[in-house]
């Protein structure tokens, strides 16, 4: 219920309301068991994103190593659905991670084309 009332309240300072107002966009951020795609499994992705009743959050979680490739699945199949992926510093590592776990599949380079879209988006969420 916590959360439901946060995100019911939920508003976006300055630029990022413009994003967050777009056609439709998803926030993004994945945790890992390392820092190298190559070796670590992605374990969670986390996701954000508003529709008509305000803004909602669903999680992709990987109960064990030999689930990620389910998560990956889920996740890739409901953000096909998303014209922006926006994340932080998320084309350096989030989708490195997410293109690896997921191999060069159609589903993964449809994503990947996505976030080609959301590098403006990326540079507004990093550090300055």
């Amino acid at each position: 219920q916590v959360i439901n009332d946060i995100c019911k309240n939920l508003s976006f300072p300055g630029q990022l309301q413009r994003y967050a107002a777009a056609d439709p966009v998803l926030f993004v951020d994945i945790e890992t068991l390392g820092l190298s795609p190559k070796t670590s499994p992605i374990y969670l992705i986390g996701c954000g994103y508003f529709d008509n009743n305000g803004f909602n959050i669903s999680q992709f979680f990987a109960d064990s190593y030999q689930d990620e490739p389910y998560l990956l699945q889920d996740f890739l199949s409901f953000s096909s659905g998303f014209k922006t992926l926006m994340h932080f510093n998320g084309d350096k590592f989030d989708l490195p991670f997410i293109k690896a776990g997921a191999g060069y599949t159609a589903w993964s380079t449809t994503l990947m084309q996505g976030a080609a879209r959301s590098e403006e988006h990326t540079s507004e969420l990093q550090s300055r």
